[in-house]
């Protein structure tokens, strides 16, 4: 499934900065997502570091395989993000209604 929705989430993220960008000041909304998403890589590297020492030898069976913790990240990343993509989707929809209803 990763390298199923990889895509789809490599063509969204980089875009997501142009969904709502003021005509003024478009260089200073770029640059500040630019540099919220690299200190959001620096955090996910340091919470995957310690998620990583924190299962250290952790596994389990599933379907006749074994997955140690290496391979569970992945999928706890995917989860995250399917997660989150659906809390954006309810904050949207949310804000849209309000809108309508001024």
């Amino acid at each position: 499934s990763c390298f199923i929705f990889s895509p789809a989430i490599n063509i969204i993220m980089p875009n997501m900065s142009f969904y709502n960008l003021p005509r003024e000041h478009q260089s200073i909304c770029l640059s500040f997502c630019t540099a919220l998403a690299n200190i959001g890589a620096m955090f996910g590297t340091y919470y995957a570091i310690l998620f990583m020492s924190a299962f250290k030898g952790f596994s389990f069976v599933m379907f006749g395989k074994t997955f140690i913790t290496a391979q569970l990240m992945p999928g706890f990343t995917g989860i995250m993000i399917i997660l989150f993509g659906f809390l954006v989707f309810f904050f949207n929809l949310r804000d849209k209604k309000e809108a309508t209803e001024e």
